[in-house]
């Protein structure tokens, strides 16, 4: 069954805004019987490859939030390390600005992200000459 899509953005480069790089979809969120709701997204980059993922979250509101940040920070990074802070789309404002939160920055997932940084700065690994921890 074809989930319904309840959102979507496209991200150009730099001066070509009719040939999207990108493309954003969000899928209207389902709860299977006994388990949290669900959120599924699907990327389209470069028109060819698409990525597609589900995130569950204790409330529909809590896994749509928790999908935005997700793909925030897939699309800042691709933006990043692959299009070299040249993506926009209709509302950007300037900079680096991807239009959704991201995990480093969302209230939702900052504590983790912030734990995480800590846990693998504490850990020694092979090239280090010492034992993971």
């Amino acid at each position: 069954m074809e989930q319904e899509i309840i959102a979507e953005r496209a991200y150009y480069l730099d001066g070509e805004p009719s040939i999207p790089v990108i493309e954003f979809q969000l899928l209207r969120p389902h709860r299977p019987e006994n388990e949290y709701p669900r959120c599924r997204y699907r990327l389209v980059i470069a028109g060819e490859k698409t990525k597609e993922q589900e995130v569950s979250g204790v409330d529909t509101i809590d896994c749509i939030a928790l999908c935005l940040a997700l793909v925030g920070s897939t699309i800042a990074g691709l933006n990043e390390s692959v299009y070299s802070n040249k993506l926009r789309w209709e509302g950007w404002s300037a900079g680096e600005d991807v239009g959704l939160p991201t995990i480093e920055d969302s209230r939702l997932t900052r504590q983790a992200y912030l734990e995480a940084q800590r846990w693998s700065s504490e850990q020694q690994f092979p090239s280090e000459g010492g034992p993971r921890g």
